[in-house]
Parts: C-alpha cells; sequence; structure tokens
C-alpha cells in the first residue's frame, strides 16, 4: 500500500481537533499514513499543548504557523509545500473516522487510474450567509471538501492557490454558475470558497482528463461523520456559538470517551 499523506488544518476547534486526530489513530493502520496537522496561530491554550504532546507520541507531524493565514493559507502550506507523498487525504478537521479499512477504500477507487480522484460531496451547500463576510457564493464545484489526491498529477499539472478568490469584477461574476439568477449589486460578497480553484481546474481547465469518482459508494460515505461548521464558529468567534453548536460539542466529548476507553 502507497504511503499517504492525511493533511489537517486547525485553528482553535477544541474537542473536533482531538476527535479527528484520535479517529483518524484509532481506525489507520500504522505504517500506511503520516498525519500533518498545521495549526493556524490557536490561541486557546488548548490545541497546541494537544498536538504538540501527540507529535512527542509520534502520532502526528505539527507544523506551528507564526502568523493567521486562515484556512486556504494552511491548505496551501500542507498541499504545496509539506506534503511530499504520492497520495494526500485533505481532511477537514471537524471530521472523525468511523471504521478501519476507511484509506483503503479510499485507495481501491483510484488504485488503477492515475486520472482519477476520490472526493466526498457535501450534499445541499450552495449558499453560506451569516458570516462576518457578509455571505459567500458556494458555486457547485466547492461542494467537494475531503479527498484523496494523487500528488504527482497535480504537482504536474493542477496545483493551484487554495484560498478563496473573491469575485470583483463583473466577468468574473457572470462567470459564476447561476448567475442570472444572482443580485449584481451583491457582487462583492460573493467568492469561490477554500478549494474552488482546484475543483474548477478539475471541471474547466483540464487538457489531461483527470476527473472526480463522485458519487462515491455507499460505504465509504458511512465510513466518517462531518461536523460541519463547528470549527468555523468557535474558531472565529461568530454569534453562532448556539446551542446546536454545543450540541455537536456534546457529541464529540462523548465520542472521545468512548475512543479513549474503548
Amino acid at each position: 500500500m502507497p504511503k499517504v499523506d492525511i493533511l489537517v488544518s486547525n485553528r482553535n476547534s477544541l474537542e473536533a481537533i482531538q476527535l479527528c486526530v484520535e479517529s483518524v489513530h484509532a481506525y489507520t493502520r500504522p505504517g500506511d499514513y503520516q498525519l500533518i496537522v498545521y495549526d493556524d496561530v490557536s490561541d486557546n491554550g488548548i490545541d497546541v499543548p494537544y498536538l504538540r504532546g501527540k507529535q512527542e507520541q509520534g502520532w502526528l507531524r505539527l507544523i506551528e504557523g507564526k502568523s493567521r493565514v486562515f484556512h486556504g493559507g494552511a491548505l496551501n502550506a500542507l498541499v504545496n509545500v509539506t506534503c511530499e507523498s504520492d497520495l494526500a487525504v485533505i481532511m477537514d478537521c471537524d471530521i472523525e473516522i468511523l471504521r478501519d479499512g476507511w484509506l483503503d477504500d479510499f485507495l481501491k477507487l483510484i488504485a488503477d487510474d492515475p486520472l482519477a480522484i476520490a472526493a466526498v460531496r457535501c450534499h445541499g451547500v450552495q449558499v453560506r450567509g451569516g458570516t462576518s463576510r457578509g455571505g459567500a457564493y458556494l458555486a457547485p464545484f466547492c461542494e467537494w471538501w475531503f479527498g484523496l489526491l494523487n500528488m504527482q498529477a497535480y504537482r504536474d499539472d493542477m496545483q493551484v492557490d487554495w484560498g478563496i478568490s473573491w469575485v470583483s469584477t463583473k466577468e468574473e461574476f457572470m462567470a459564476l454558475p447561476d448567475a442570472a439568477s444572482l443580485p449584481i449589486d451583491k457582487m462583492a460578497t460573493y467568492s469561490f470558497d477554500v478549494g474552488c480553484k482546484f475543483y474548477d481546474k478539475v471541471l474547466h481547465n483540464n487538457p489531461r482528463g483527470y476527473y472526480i469518482v463522485s458519487p462515491l459508494p455507499g460505504h465509504i460515505n458511512n465510513a466518517f461523520t462531518h461536523y460541519l461548521q463547528v470549527c468555523h464558529h468557535i474558531a472565529d468567534g461568530l454569534p453562532e456559538i448556539t446551542a446546536h453548536v454545543q450540541k455537536k460539542l456534546d457529541v464529540m466529548r462523548q465520542k472521545l470517551k468512548g475512543l479513549r476507553h474503548g
């Protein structure tokens, strides 16, 4: 089995990053992977000591950012600079792995096809509102947020900036999917979100024919849980840290107890 780098960006995510790290450790065969976490200047006094401790135990490699670069900047550091393996999993820090064999199943999807990219689709997410940015447009090709990349192909043809790309001209706005149904007076609030440039390149500027394997088989979709938006709210101190976010954190705490005492 080829070595895989599992790349995770983190900031102030408390139980989320702990559950991510400990579930990867519990359900991934030793020697098959390297877990690399980029911490984007967490200042809650919890995340960095925890991650340093796991690095000392040999569970992961920690990269500590020196200044805030946000999620896209952290992915740039991980994907474009740090990763040296032939394959890489890009994973949000609020993902929990649920069972053994998840990585093997991912690898089987692209094992015989160097043009394939395995990516998990996040259904039903098109427009995100209520953030400090006033509302970011998520184009349809931004619906994949967790996937396995062939890094040789990526380095040869597909390397991009993983940061947010804001729409600044009328021409860029009109190029958005469904632009006709979007209010042009709100043009400055629309963006291609984190990762969109990569998937946009796959779908629209891809002469070699790389393609996304999607939808994925059900047994792969059932191998993890994504606690959507929990980390985003915590890290940025948004007012949406409400009862439903606390409920997700409570679930994470219970899951951590199960992993640590199972």
